[in-house]
């Protein structure tokens, strides 16, 4: 189910996880989840993102707590490592039904 609405691109930031999360991240999150590979970041785009661009300073300025509990809460490594392996999935699988 989660699959299919990110394929669909049929997801939200919702507020109760995602407010401490901030602007660029969710940014780089939504190019990164277009279901249109056409229109999806490349590996190079994402790495040149202004996210990823940040400097310490920056990210050493924002308060990340409540955004670490949340983190530790729902165990979001694992769910998201299997995220990542389902978005590569889809990816390969679009890549080969052009081919």
């Amino acid at each position: 189910m989660l699959f299919r609405k990110i394929k669909n691109a049929q997801y939200q930031f919702h507020p109760d996880y995602w407010d401490p999360v901030g602007t660029e991240a969710k940014d780089l999150i939504a190019k990164l989840l277009k279901p249109n590979p056409l229109e999806r970041l490349t590996v190079d785009e994402a790495l040149n993102h202004d996210w990823l661009q940040l400097d310490d300073g920056t990210l050493t300025n924002r308060k990340l707590e409540g955004a670490m509990d949340e983190l530790r809460r729902f165990n979001a490594k694992r769910k998201f490592r299997f995220l990542v392996f389902d978005i590569f999935r889809f990816h390969l699988s679009s890549i080969n039904d052009k081919t």
